[in-house]
């Protein structure tokens, strides 16, 4: 599973915390790219829409359904984001790759039929 959002607080804080809360019914979440934009959180739902057909349902984040675990690559996420990014003329203020080798992210996308 790919996990898309947005957050304010330090990432190792913010990856601790999802792990801990066995966010998506695991806790190996992992950061592989993050950037910093203007207006995050209206590019986040864009790319969410983007992604919706690999959106996982019913995976609880506390008492809310999270709505951004898609069962997509890191590939796929990432070439989601470059589009909304690139149609909004977007400009990245600070970006970084936080693995190496992101093979081992290059999951298979798996469409969920419910959001067809």
């Amino acid at each position: 599973m790919t996990k898309v959002g947005t957050s304010t607080e330090l990432i190792e804080k913010r990856i601790a915390k999802l792990n801990s809360r066995g966010v998506g019914s695991t806790n190996d979440w992992v950061v592989v790219y993050t950037s910093k934009c203007h207006r995050a959180n209206d590019f986040e739902f864009k790319t969410h829409e983007k992604l919706k057909k690999y959106r996982v349902k019913g995976d609880k984040y506390g008492d809310v359904e999270s709505r951004e675990i898609f069962r997509c690559g890191y590939p796929k996420a990432l070439e989601a984001l470059n589009q909304v990014l690139e149609e909004n003329d977007v400009t990245i203020l600070e970006s970084k790759q936080h693995v190496r080798d992101t093979e081992k992210f290059n999951f298979r996308n798996l469409i969920n039929s419910d959001n067809v």
